[in-house]
């Protein structure tokens, strides 16, 4: 009789330290996802934010004298510069990059007036290398926003909740890329 509480007891041990391993190692896993799908994002994001000064650059030299130049250049390098401030998704780096993609549309746009660079190959190329990346963004951000989604789920979990606190998990959040 003394032999079946300690075989219970060990069981119980035994099922909790299986369950404290399995929980933390599937958290991990969960957490590793959106990372990883977060470094895919930000490398995206940040290969567009390297191709503005190309693009104005070409739009400048090809529409010099026109006045309204400035403010479209103005628009982008500001945006630019406080979308590359923020490093983690957020709706506030979700904010700041549609705003970028704003003024790097009416930047586009811009130089889509000016018969001389609408009709520069390096401006097409530039043009249509945004467009490809926007949407690589648009589809890594889907990636992206699964994992979160799996994640939070976990955290979430009735049964993983528990590890989660100990672990200091808290819920990640979605980046929406919007064109």
């Amino acid at each position: 009789m003394d032999n079946t509480y300690f075989i219970i007891g060990g069981a119980l041990v035994f099922l909790f330290a299986l369950w404290i391993a399995v929980g933390v190692r599937h958290l991990k896993f969960l957490k590793k996802g959106v990372d990883g799908g977060w470094e895919f994002v930000d490398e995206k994001i940040r290969n567009r934010h390297d191709l503005a000064p190309i693009l104005v650059e070409i739009i400048r030299g090809d529409a010099l004298g026109s006045a309204d130049l400035g403010a479209y250049v103005e628009k982008v390098i500001s945006s630019r510069d406080q979308a590359r401030r923020i490093y983690f998704a957020s709706g506030e780096k979700t904010e700041k990059e549609y705003d970028y993609s704003k003024a790097l549309g009416d930047l586009i746009w811009f130089g889509e007036e000016h018969d001389k660079a609408s009709k520069n190959t390096y401006f097409l190329e530039i043009r249509k290398e945004i467009e490809n990346v926007n949407s690589d963004i648009e589809n890594r951000a889907k990636e992206y926003n699964e994992h979160v989604r799996r994640f939070n789920s976990g955290v979430k979990n009735f049964v993983l909740r528990p590890l989660a606190m100990v672990t200091r998990l808290r819920q990640a959040l979605i980046f929406e890329f919007e064109k």
